[in-house]
């Protein structure tokens, strides 16, 4: 099963827990983060993508309604089922 989390960012402490995720032969992880930083996300949070073994989706934010950011994207290349989980 193909797995998507959609982030405002990759906290360190995020990787871990994905890639431990990732490591189920029935799963296949896949993050979309945005490309550059988010202010959805702490300025102190440490950020990286060192160490990670599950795809990442970088992809360009946009404001959305009320100061809420948004990702304007297709998912074709997934070409599957997706269950989405925020």
């Amino acid at each position: 099963m193909k797995v998507l989390f959609i982030f405002g960012g990759l906290p360190h402490y995020y990787n871990a827990i994905l890639n431990r995720l990732n490591n189920f032969p029935t799963l296949d992880i896949s993050v979309v983060v945005p490309k550059l930083k988010s202010t959805s996300i702490g300025k102190g949070v440490y950020q990286t993508k060192s160490d990670i073994c599950f795809k990442v989706i970088e992809l360009e934010e946009k404001r959305a309604f009320y100061k809420n950011r948004t990702f304007q994207a297709s998912f074709k290349p997934l070409k599957t089922k997706i269950l989405i989980l925020l």
